[in-house]
Formats: structure tokens, C-alpha cells, sequence
């Protein structure tokens, strides 16, 4: 079963236009394939109407990205925080479409990168880079002792869902500003070590 959340037309052309492309012809095959297993969802058990969305859905897209979903109400619902359902579910022979009102694209962004791009954690930043601890969170890691399990229960504890058949780590950072550690005195690196072995 297949769970489509499409931009129409108008959409795409506001993808081309923001993209500086004139028509979809001009958009390369891998990009094109990329935006496509974005949109689409697969799942052995079941199509993800609205009745069945929750935060996130169990299953990932075709790309191996999660889709979470907020909702701000009935029928009002945003998916990954970039695009809002304008009509949900359109009934299909093997699936069910959602109409969307942006193209869901992946982030490429990475913890690196993010740092990189916020200068207000410089501090950190470096910290990073002087412990070696940079080049470990510098790409995506794959698990290649995974095995996955051959059943997987729902959040019902009854009914099974798909599991991936690879795991990558990712990270998650609880990272400080620098207005945290200059409030705590500290203004550079050397500052960070003298408070770190007090």
C-alpha cells in the first residue's frame, strides 16, 4: 500500500521557479527521483489516511526519511514542517494521496553544518574540532551489524509494522551558546578547560 503526499501543479512550479528552472524538464533525473521517494510512503499493513496519522508514521518514506506530522486542528495538518496537507485523503485503487502545498525535500544539513552556520556556537564549535569528536559526527553512520527483526509491533502492541532493513546513527546535540559559557565567565577555549577541570 502507498501513501502519496503530492504537490499539484502549482506547487511544482513553484519548486521550478525557486529551483530557477523553467520547466520539469530541466530537473535532473536524480534530483527527480529524489523528490519522488520523498513523497511516497510504503507500508505492508496499511495506506495512512488522516485517522491514522500521529506524530510520526511508523513507516519511513522511500528515501528512508520519517515523516512527522503536526496538527493545529481538523484536517490542518504539516508535514515535516514544510508542507501543509490543502486536501487529504484521495482515495486510490492501491494507495491513498494527500495534496500538499510544498515539495518535501530532504535536509542535507548536518549537526557540522549547523554549527558552521551559527556562529553563537563558536565555542562549541571548537571544542568539537580539539576533541576529535568533530570528525565522528561529520557524515551519517551506518550500523552494519544490524539485523532487523523479522516482526515489529505498532504502537497498538497487536498489529506488526514494517521495519527498516538498514539502521544509521544520527545525533542529537544539547548544545550550549556561548552567551551560556560567557555567563559562566568563560570567553574562549582555553577558558572552557580551566572551568572543565574545576
Amino acid at each position: 500500500y502507498y501513501t502519496c503526499f503530492a504537490p499539484d501543479n502549482e506547487t511544482m512550479a513553484k519548486y521550478l521557479a525557486k529551483e530557477g528552472l523553467s520547466s520539469i524538464e530541466e530537473v535532473s533525473d536524480s534530483a527527480a527521483q529524489v523528490l519522488t521517494l520523498m513523497s511516497i510512503v510504503s507500508s505492508a499493513s496499511t495506506v495512512y489516511e488522516t485517522e491514522y496519522f500521529e506524530s510520526r508514521l511508523p513507516d519511513q518514506n522511500l528515501y528512508r526519511k520519517t515523516i512527522y506530522i503536526t496538527s493545529s486542528g481538523t484536517d490542518t495538518y504539516r508535514i515535516n514542517d514544510i508542507a501543509n496537507i490543502t486536501e487529504v485523503d484521495i482515495e486510490a485503487h492501491n494507495g491513498v494521496v494527500h495534496r500538499v502545498d510544498s515539495v518535501l525535500e530532504p535536509s542535507d544539513l548536518t549537526l557540522l553544518g549547523f554549527f558552521e552556520d551559527h556562529p553563537e556556537y563558536s565555542l562549541f564549535l571548537q571544542a568539537l574540532e580539539v576533541t576529535g569528536v568533530y570528525e565522528r559526527v561529520s557524515s551519517e553512520q551506518e550500523d552494519l551489524n544490524y539485523v532487523p527483526p523479522t516482526t515489529f509491533l505498532g504502537n497498538d502492541e497487536v498489529n506488526t509494522v514494517g521495519v527498516p532493513d538498514r539502521r544509521f546513527y544520527g545525533y542529537t546535540g544539547f548544545i550550549e551558546p556561548n552567551s551560556v559559557y560567557e555567563a559562566a565567565g568563560i570567553t574562549d577555549l582555553e577558558g572552557m578547560k580551566d572551568y572543565a577541570r574545576t
